[in-house]
């Protein structure tokens, strides 16, 4: 099986696990030191147990959870996926449904990371709505929280709802990097470390004229489909007519730190 092949089964696979709630299925696709942040900007867990103790919190409490594809980015060791993940909490509720941005980094034949940008206060909300029933859900869910992760945990989960304004990337800056001229995005990016090409193996440990070549030249006017924004880190979902891409973007002391840019 190609190299690209085997590293979208293997991101396949998770949500296929989750589907069956095969917790034990689910596990063994990860690395030992495998982490995942869901959402961004809340607790990183990290090896087996945490990863367990997550499932434990968030998966296997909802009644199913469905992830629908919108459109999948693939290279050898990094898969990004945009989908709409829908949650049947319980049998007498509503779908809540939620629009995420997903990046899984390989290692070998296992995850080494799992990040999911989301809105977590859309969540918040659709419990909200719900009246006495969506709000007891909602304080049962932080029971699980701090009693399986911590509270170190159900407090991160507060600090995704509301990420310190002085640090945290805006929506405005991310998309910034859509409309900015050749100068601009040289500027931008003069101290970022930048993984960016067709496939997402190109890398440049700072050099921002060769990334504009692989990721901005000859391409039509970048639309931008989808964006999530938490905390330090932005995830966009772009366009320019014929293809489309999955960019990844950190910021650090105000300047942007990191670029990931992954045409499909």
């Amino acid at each position: 099986m190609p190299a690209r092949d085997a590293a979208f089964a293997l991101v396949q696979a998770s949500p296929a696990a989750v589907a069956r709630r095969d917790r034990a299925g689910w596990l063994e696709l990860f690395g030992s030191d495998a982490t995942i942040e869901d959402p961004v900007g809340a607790a990183i867990y990290c090896g087996a147990d945490r990863l367990a103790a997550f499932w434990d919190a968030f998966i296997d409490p909802q009644e199913r959870i469905t992830f629908v594809p919108r459109c999948d980015f693939v290279s050898e060791d990094l898969v990004a996926r945009h989908v709409t993940i829908e949650t049947l909490t319980s049998s007498n509720a509503p779908i809540l449904a939620v629009e995420a941005i997903l990046e899984y980094r390989l290692r070998g034949d296992r995850i080494a990371s799992l990040r999911a940008f989301w809105d977590p206060g859309i969540a918040v909300g659709w419990y909200a709505r719900r009246g006495v029933n969506g709000i007891a859900e909602l304080l049962q869910h932080g029971v699980r929280m701090t009693t399986g992760l911590g509270l170190g945990s159900a407090l991160a989960f507060g600090r995704a709802l509301a990420p310190d304004p002085q640090t945290a990337i805006t929506k405005a800056r991310a998309t910034g990097l859509l409309t900015h001229t050749h100068d601009e995005w040289l500027a931008a990016l003069r101290h970022a470390e930048l993984r960016v090409g067709a496939r997402g193996n190109e890398r440049f440990a700072h050099a921002a004229e060769p990334a504009w070549a692989h990721a901005r030249e000859g391409c039509g006017k970048l639309r931008l489909e989808a964006v999530q924004a938490s905390g330090e880190h932005a995830a966009l979902i772009v366009g320019d007519g014929s293809r489309s891409a999955a960019v990844f973007v950190r910021q650090a002391g105000g300047e942007i730190a990191a670029l990931t840019w992954l045409w499909s």
